[in-house]
């Protein structure tokens, strides 16, 4: 379940490096606002992803309580 919420990050990971890209290598001038937005999803998503990551593999421990019959 959890590798379905890894989905739309790698989406929004994917658009934002090919916004970046294309406008890094665009030949006019470069709007410093666009680069800046891309680079924060960018940044944003991969810490999500991490985490979603990181929390597929934490181990919780549960207690549970066992009603003796008397």
């Amino acid at each position: 379940m959890k590798l379905l919420m890894l989905l739309p990050n790698f989406i929004l990971i994917a658009i934002s490096g090919f916004n970046i890209s294309n406008e890094v290598s665009s030949e006019g001038a470069n709007n410093l606002a666009v680069i800046v937005l891309h680079t924060s999803v960018l940044l944003m998503c991969t810490v999500f992803v991490a985490l979603i990551i990181k929390s597929m593999f934490q181990v919780v421990e549960i207690e549970e309580n066992i009603l003796e019959a008397q």
